[in-house]
């Protein structure tokens, strides 16, 4: 154990917690269900990075170097190496962070921004990770979201080459690419494999993520109070389906209008749990997946960044015109 303090409290970081690496199966669970358990590390690096995000550095573009103690130990207990702040092997979870008060790019003293738009590093300001981990009696790091995608960056030495995570060597564990979940979207056949439909200039950028992902344009309706117009914090917003009926909710790292439309990309399933908006019909579902979670993008030449993410039900997509593409984040 080794103790770690920010701010004015202390926690400790368990070094010994373990990649659980299985479904479980358990009385509890209704038929046809699976639960997956991950480390608690994950729990300790969001709270980690949750503080620490909060200091002012007399160098912004320091971040990592000053992250560098605490990462060192997250990683013994993640067996996971770090990119830019964010564990690997959790890197679905980990991209699941929003803004909670006022928030800009961070840069160099040059102007530019040194780290990618999808690493909580990039930016300056509070942030707070999208619930993940249930409350009451259940498992205590069982997961509420399932991965779906190979992701991919670039190495000088030998190109793009895929990021490995330990689910994807389980036997079990590759029963969350069963096309069935992506329901009603049908997967093309060569989905799971590299990306290659990616412009050589667009290569050669170790900052970039690589993947190949569903897309679809929504549209976005009312706005949190937080999200008016005027207000410097960030904002929430429904997502509307084609016939108006609210199918999701976002959080965006930039200001956005009542009425306009964003671009999504599908990266993970998920359950209902803290999407405050949701009737009792659909937190009778709580125990299944009818979510995706998303992000929110805009493109520049063919690069994404990211500018918040969300939660939209499954369905929503069948109308939405969703296509497959490679997807440059930057």
């Amino acid at each position: 154990m080794e103790m770690m303090s920010v701010s004015d409290r202390l926690r400790y970081l368990d070094v010994n917690a373990q990649w659980l690496g299985a479904f479980r199966e358990d009385p509890s669970i209704p038929k046809g269900q699976i639960r997956l358990l991950r480390s608690p590390t994950l729990t300790q690096h969001m709270w980690s990075v949750e503080e620490y995000n909060r200091r002012n550095l007399s160098f912004p573009q320091d971040i990592i170097n000053a992250f560098a103690g605490i990462q060192k130990v997250l990683e013994v207990g993640f067996h996971s190496d770090f990119w830019h702040g964010l564990p690997v092997e959790h890197l679905e979870q980990a991209l699941l962070w929003k803004h909670t008060e006022i928030f800009k790019r961070r840069t160099d003293s040059s102007g530019h921004a040194p780290f990618p738009s999808w690493s909580w590093a990039g930016w300056i300001g509070p942030i707070r990770h999208s619930t993940l981990y249930p409350r009451g009696n259940r498992h205590h790091d069982e997961e509420r979201i399932r991965p779906l995608l190979h992701w991919y960056r670039w190495n000088k030495t030998t190109g793009l080459v895929k990021i490995p995570r330990h689910w994807e060597t389980s036997r079990d564990l590759k029963l969350q690419l069963d096309p069935e979940v992506w329901l009603p979207l049908h997967l093309p056949a060569d989905f799971l494999i590299a990306p290659s439909r990616i412009s050589d200039e667009l290569l050669l950028y170790e900052k970039r993520l690589y993947f190949r992902a569903f897309t679809a344009r929504l549209k976005m309706g009312n706005l949190n109070d937080e999200g008016r117009e005027g207000s410097s914090a960030p904002t929430s917003v429904d997502i509307l389906d084609t016939n108006g009926a609210w199918v999701g909710l976002a959080n965006m790292s930039v200001h956005v209008d009542a009425s306009s439309s964003c671009e999504f990309l599908i990266i993970s399933e998920a359950q209902w749990v803290g999407l405050h908006k949701l009737d009792q019909t659909y937190r009778a579902e709580c125990d299944h997946y009818r979510y995706f979670n998303v992000l929110a993008v805009a493109w520049n030449e063919n690069v994404a960044t990211l500018i918040g993410i969300g939660r939209i039900r499954k369905e929503a997509w069948a109308d939405a015109k969703a296509v497959c593409r490679d997807v440059v984040l930057g």
